[in-house]
């Protein structure tokens, strides 16, 4: 036991050795780890809470550590050396709780305990290697190029890009955290917050199982299987499994008999970051929390305070960087929410709510439950954030509602109905992980995690360090604003220019061909960011592109003026100022 405790001690620290390869990676997740246990932990002493669970101490923490980057984000500080600060000053509380705990005699528990934390450790180590090794996956998420942002943020310390990061349907809780989880290490290792999410909780699920017997224990491990069998493979770097530590986060705060109301508004307020559309559940817990204590004041003060921590900060920083109106307009992030969508949810909202309040009268977890329903129909009736890009949502609500309910079960007394129909959908779920198609497939994705872990120990890094485009904007006046649409945005020295990123996917969109006089939109964007400067790289799909429409079919070599998109027009009409490897830079201004 002492030297697991040594270990758990001094293993954070090894994230600032030249480390390389795995031990470079898994360093880095437990600086992390350690950071979000030890923010936790003085936000569990500040609430009065002098010993929570690891686990969900580390749930608080990753709340904690969004409130925290924002306000750097919000001041414009939060550069890497911020960061690497804020990471290092929270490890190192985590160190000293466990250096002022050394002498204590751990509880006796059960052996029961071991099969699932075993089965889940190894998981763990194989999803975060593999998530550091998959540097080839989409960058993206539902707004735009989250390396590039997270660049951004390491050489500004702020997110100053509205157009690039418009922050439509989110207040940047998820960037934050990815900072946070990429650092000291390099920005490609963003995938590796997602997989520490999904370790953290699955982690709290068992926890609350509390595996003491063979049944309990059992629970446990099927919680790990299905949860591991989904056939669910994000292509993007969008919240999933952050989002459902923080849900569950609350059914464990909102299962006690007097639910702390700083603490959930804490955590219901960092929920609103990584999604908007998760307002209603978020909305839901505070309330539950705060009509009991209705009459007390203190607690009104806790539920505003921890509220105002968690996403006040963030959305100041949203609110400085905003577009204007001209590029709203454009690239579709105003007027989103129709008056005849929000009139169908506010129809639809009242029986719902009262259905699930019906079904859930004897839980005590019904506020939740009204606060999940209202999410879900904001989203299915477009109210709250955009569908195309919201509808992902119900991915990990309906993770967190099939893990909240499997503790639920695990605490019955005898095997009921219910208990046989969670190993049948179980089976379901392991049946479809098997027989999926494409990268939802249980053993291509174990086959991809194998072979970017393989990435890792033969590079000996776990990231490219090619690329760059310094040569051409040594061309470009210091401090000017630049539009870019290159592959590689997290290559780009930010601190020296004003970069405007058009790669994005609600601006893409506006890059088409025409064949006919019409106004290009995607030239209107660019002159609306008032960028003097375009920096495009050359269509990835080589020299000769096939252009389709319904008047014509024909091959054409590119930048040719008979078959040039929006974009490659700008640069037949404006002086191209330098070339290189497929990258021009081109002067806008006349």
């Amino acid at each position: 036991m002492a030297l697991a405790r040594a270990f758990c001690v001094l293993a954070p620290w090894l994230a600032v050795l030249p480390l390389h390869g795995a031990l470079a990676v898994l360093a880095q997740a437990a600086l992390f780890v350690a950071a979000a246990h030890g923010a936790g932990q003085v936000t569990a002493a500040l609430a009065g809470r002098e010993r929570p669970h690891p686990l969900l101490a580390f749930q608080l923490g990753l709340a904690t550590l969004i409130a925290v980057a924002g306000v750097a984000i919000a001041l414009g500080i939060a550069t890497v050396a911020m960061q690497l600060s804020i990471a290092c000053s929270f490890a190192g509380v985590h160190s000293a709780i466990l250096v002022a705990r050394w002498h204590e005699v751990p509880a006796e528990r059960s052996r029961a305990w071991l099969a699932p934390a075993v089965l889940l450790g190894a998981l763990a180590i194989v999803h975060v290697l593999g998530a550091a090794g998959d540097v080839g996956a989409r960058p993206f998420d539902d707004d735009g190029h989250v390396l590039g942002q997270l660049q951004r943020l390491r050489d500004t310390g702020g997110l100053g890009d509205g157009t690039g990061y418009a922050r439509a349907s989110q207040l940047g809780g998820q960037l934050a955290l990815t900072a946070l989880a990429t650092v000291p290490g390099d920005v490609h290792l963003a995938r590796v917050l997602e997989a520490l999410a999904f370790t953290g909780a699955i982690g709290l699920a068992i926890a609350r199982i509390r595996p003491r017997d063979a049944a309990s224990a059992l629970w446990a491990v099927m919680v790990v299987v299905g949860a591991s069998a989904l056939a669910f493979a994000p292509l993007d770097l969008a919240a999933c499994w952050t989002i459902v530590g923080l849900v569950l986060t609350l059914h464990a705060l909102l299962d006690d008999a007097q639910p702390h109301p700083g603490l959930v508004a804490l955590v219901a307020g960092a929920l609103m970051t990584l999604r908007i559309e998760l307002a209603p559940l978020a909305l839901a817990a505070i309330a539950r929390t705060w009509w009991p204590l209705r009459r007390e004041p203190r607690a009104a003060w806790a539920i505003v305070l921890g509220v105002l921590v968690a996403a006040v900060p963030l959305m100041l920083a949203r609110h400085g960087a905003a577009p204007s109106d001209e590029i709203r307009r454009l690239i579709g992030t105003a007027g989103g929410r129709s008056l005849g969508r929000i009139a169908v949810f506010a129809a639809l909202a009242v029986p719902a709510g009262a259905f699930v309040a019906f079904a859930f009268r004897r839980s005590a977890q019904r506020w939740l439950a009204i606060g999940a329903a209202l999410t879900l129909l904001a989203i299915t009736t477009g109210a709250l954030g955009e569908r195309a890009y919201a509808m992902r949502l119900l991915w990990p609500l309906g993770i967190a509602a099939g893990l909240a309910l499997a503790i639920q079960l695990s605490r019955a007394v005898t095997l009921t109905v219910a208990a046989m129909l969670a190993s049948v959908v179980l089976l379901v779920l392991v049946y479809e992980g098997r027989e999926a198609t494409g990268r939802t497939r249980w053993t291509r994705r174990s086959l991809e995690l194998a072979q970017s872990i393989e990435y890792v120990r033969h590079t000996g890094t776990a990231t490219p360090v090619a690329g760059g485009y310094a040569v051409l904007l040594a061309k470009v006046p210091r401090g000017a604003t630049v539009a870019i649409w290159v592959a590689r945005p997290e290559r780009l020295d930010y601190r020296a220019h004003r970069f405007v990123d058009l790669r994005t996917p609600r601006a893409a969109r506006l890059r088409i061909h025409r064949f006919d006089a019409h106004t290009s939109r995607m030239a209107a964007l660019v002159a609306a960011t008032g960028a003097q400067y375009l920096l495009l790289e050359e269509d990835l799909r080589g020299a000769l592109r096939i252009r389709e429409s319904w008047h014509q079919r024909f091959v054409c070599s590119a930048w040719s003026p008979a078959c040039a998109d929006d974009l490659e027009t700008l640069v037949l009409d404006h002086r191209v100022v330098a070339t290189d490897r497929g990258v021009r830079l081109v002067e806008l201004r006349r």
